[in-house]
């Protein structure tokens, strides 16, 4: 009976002191340990009430034309707002640089109330002295008048002036439409990075969603020892990947989505249908 016992734990690493191989013990408790990991895993996902599944995922944005995108950028941007208020600055100046000759052309009124003296001067008929009174009064006192002054720096300079005036605006006006370049280029960038992260988005969801479906057949041929469980590890591995790089597309895609939403001030409508549950297919 003995002779048998020991035997055994020659042949069964787990049990026994005279076993004569004692590193075999550590490739079998890590297989232990793995194959514990796997199923703590497969429960995991079959309870997670998180689990995303993009089966049937119907994704679209409904995304106004490039014409509108562009015509609300211009009306919501800063910057355009900013050089286009220039131009009109630099517009008027002109006008006032025009009209400037005018200011040397007026009339001038002149009112005045206050106490007045004056003086008058009598004489008679008859020979005597003339005899002078003086006086005061209150009253009021206006006059009316036309100007006109001809400074000779206006009449040379007046022409520097208005060429020096339209260059202005010139400059103000090709820095609004530079600025409109700018911001035209930016939109048209980004409505097409948009597109095609919607569509990158979803490839990676078809890909996770072939990645999931064999993850789940590998679950049921493993748990039936259909496979083994480094192979089951394996595609565990290439599953985790494609759920990193669906994540990663979504993040993109959403991030894309709200700069253009920034750029142009428009929300966009997005329309997405989450599939049902497994209990309801």
């Amino acid at each position: 009976m003995a002779n048998t016992f020991s035997s055994y734990n020659i042949e069964n690493p787990w049990f026994g002191k005279k076993n004569k191989n004692p590193n075999m013990k550590l490739p079998i408790i890590a297989l232990w340990f793995l194959a514990l990991n796997i199923c703590f895993l497969i429960k995991a996902n079959a309870q997670n009430p998180d689990f995303i599944d993009p089966k049937g995922l119907d994704f679209n944005v409904d995304i106004p034309p490039l014409s509108q995108l562009l015509d609300s950028a211009f009306a919501n941007n800063a910057l355009v707002k900013y050089r286009n208020v220039d131009a009109a600055v630099m517009k008027g100046n002109l006008k006032t640089d025009r009209t400037y000759w005018l200011r040397n052309i007026g009339l001038q009124t002149d009112v005045r109330y206050g106490t007045f003296d004056h003086y008058t001067t009598t004489s008679s008929s008859e020979g005597y002295q003339p005899v002078n009174v003086a006086g005061s009064s209150n009253e009021f006192r206006f006059s009316v008048g036309a100007y006109m002054r001809l400074p000779l720096v206006d009449a040379i300079n007046r022409k520097n002036q208005i060429r020096i005036g339209q260059l202005e605006l010139e400059k103000a006006t090709n820095m609004a439409e530079s600025q409109r370049d700018i911001l035209r280029q930016e939109v048209i960038r980004q409505y097409n990075e948009l597109l095609l992260r919607i569509r990158l988005f979803k490839i990676k969801a078809k890909q996770l969603e072939t990645a999931r479906i064999n993850q789940q057949m590998a679950e049921k041929e493993f748990i039936n020892g259909v496979i083994p469980v480094s192979e089951y590890a394996r595609l565990s591995d290439i599953t985790v990947g494609v759920e990193s790089n669906y994540e990663i597309a979504r993040t993109d895609l959403n991030t894309a989505l709200m700069i253009l939403e920034d750029m142009t001030g428009i929300k966009f409508k997005i329309n997405q249908t989450q599939p049902a549950s497994n209990e309801n297919n």
